[in-house]
């Protein structure tokens, strides 16, 4: 799960708490019709991109030679015709956990980050502008998520680029 750049700390330990949250919820109750629908339908329009240039042409029809799939491009079209909402719910059950999840933060101020994982504190979400009392709500139960951080090493982005 990929979280964008947030304003700081604070926030970014809100949204490690909404990520575990919506993934617990998705494993829990999969994805419905409609969703799966919409999903299909654009993955179906953007697999012709994969292959728009003559490289990746070339790429896709050497792996589909290698793995005996043909053509790439027909093969996932194929495929997702024929994928249903429950072949996807199956699979997100069987490979999916939130309990399982592992994480990298990029942060100006890692002691602190660390420190607010390590001690499961509460992290309120504050916005800039008025929101529906359902999601407000809902922010009141996430804040409190239990996380369950045991450990978490801090390394400089010196060492992460050596």
């Amino acid at each position: 799960i990929w979280v964008r750049p947030l304003r700081n700390n604070q926030d970014a330990h809100f949204a490690t708490r909404v990520a575990v949250y919506e993934l617990a919820q998705f494993v829990e109750q999969g994805i419905g019709e409609e969703a799966f629908e919409v999903t299909r339908n654009f993955l179906t329009k953007y697999a012709g991109l994969l292959a728009d240039t003559q490289s990746r042409q070339l790429g896709y029809a050497v792996d589909g030679d290698y793995y005996a799939l043909g053509d790439f491009v027909r093969y996932v079209k194929e495929g997702l015709a024929q994928l249903t909402p429950e072949d996807v719910n199956k699979a997100v059950r069987k490979h999916l956990r939130a309990e399982n999840m592992k994480f990298v933060f990029v942060t100006a101020d890692a002691q602190d980050l660390k420190e607010r994982l390590l001690a499961d504190q509460e992290s309120p979400i504050t916005y800039n502008s008025e929101k529906p009392a359902v999601l407000l709500t809902e922010d009141s139960e996430i804040q409190r998520l239990p996380l369950g951080f045991e450990g978490v090493e801090v390394v400089s982005a010196d060492e992460v680029f050596q």
